[in-house]
């Protein structure tokens, strides 16, 4: 009975460790534990400050109260890694490691972090770090850039600028497994390009997709070219037929003209029949 009514029973003080960003004073304010009041109380309904705690702090991944002493607290913390900054109207904002973007604007982008562009949902930025997490730390710091660029035949695309000059295309949802290749087809590249990691894995120089589509431009013409003039060939054979057609008639009309020409010439030799009665 006398140790509740005695300062011990009092929380005394509270110590924070594991923090290495937010402020320690910050999390003993946002926990809202109250020192001088009962210790035991406290500690029972910890659960209830430790959530207090990381709403009000999203770096804060995981925190603890243990006993320091006989009425005082130690109050363990492990905050989120920061993974990323995304660019929003000219500005940088930290992204941490489950996806949540942090307002708290950064002046300069020079955490040696990735930046990301153009992601407006949500949803994208949590499933792009769950994919980014599950790379080796080696490609993590070889990506400078995460460009959101879909297409309205696929909503997950998205464009990874290199450090060494390359530049990735993949789907957000295969980031992580595409990705494990990257080294070895990056090696055998003979100059700076596109590695395609949409629908299998190839690569090809910066440059190359346009002559190609020029290229299958002009061969297109040129075979519109060869069936115009095959169509322009069939064309004047038809023609042709048809003139030949009439000449035909022309020839019957003809032979028509030379039978009635003899006829002709029997009607106006009348004496050739009776001639030959006289002398026989």
């Amino acid at each position: 009975m006398i140790y509740y009514v005695s300062p011990y029973s009092k929380l005394q003080a509270v110590a924070v460790s594991g923090n290495k960003t937010v402020n320690s004073q910050e999390i003993i304010s946002d926990t809202k534990l109250s020192l001088g009041e009962n210790v035991w109380g406290q500690y029972f309904h910890r659960s209830t400050y430790i959530d207090r705690l990381k709403k009000a702090q999203p770096r804060i991944e995981t925190a603890n109260i243990h006993f320091k002493g006989m009425n005082e607290f130690d109050l363990d913390v492990t905050e989120y890694k920061e993974i990323a900054l995304i660019a929003k109207n000219n500005q940088y904002y930290p992204v941490t490691e489950n996806g949540t973007v942090l307002d708290e604007k950064v002046a300069n982008p020079t955490k040696n972090l990735p930046i990301l562009e153009e992601f407006k949902d949500s949803a994208k930025i949590k499933e792009l770090t769950k994919q980014y997490n599950q790379l080796s730390s080696e490609l993590q710091k070889a990506i400078s850039e995460i460009k959101y660029t879909p297409r309205a035949s696929n909503k997950n695309l998205i464009q990874l600028n290199m450090n060494d000059g390359n530049q990735v295309i993949v789907n957000i949802n295969n980031l992580a497994n595409q990705m494990k290749y990257y080294s070895q087809v990056a090696k055998d590249m003979d100059e700076k390009g596109v590695i395609d990691m949409e629908v299998g894995i190839f690569s090809h120089p910066y440059g190359s997709t346009q002559e190609t589509e020029e290229s299958g431009q002009s061969e297109e013409t040129t075979e519109s070219e060869e069936n115009a003039d095959q169509t322009n060939e069939s064309s004047e054979e038809a023609e042709t037929q048809e003139a030949q057609t009439p000449g035909s008639s022309s020839t019957n009309g003809s032979s028509d003209s030379n039978d009635s020409s003899e006829t002709s010439q029997i009607e106006d030799n009348p004496s050739t029949t009776p001639s030959s009665l006289n002398e026989n």
